[in-house]
């Protein structure tokens, strides 16, 4: 879900993998991976600035896990 969000905000924000690269210090080829879903656990520090590069913040929410309720 995050990753979709990523690549649909950076798109939509005509920015390339290298621009955000550039504003977050990460890694174009590894900005690339998370984009796809090949990341599987992601640091929340990185997923900062990742959201920081794109000018929105990151937001962490906890919600009820059981079924039917």
């Amino acid at each position: 879900e995050f990753a979709a969000a990523v690549k649909q905000i950076r798109q939509e924000l005509k920015m390339s993998l290298s621009d955000v690269a550039k504003l977050s210090g990460i890694d174009r080829a590894a900005l690339s991976r998370l984009e796809s879903g090949h990341v599987d656990n992601p640091t929340f520090s990185t997923l900062d600035r990742v959201a920081n590069a794109l000018g929105k913040r990151l937001r962490l929410a906890l919600e009820d896990n059981r079924v039917g309720t």
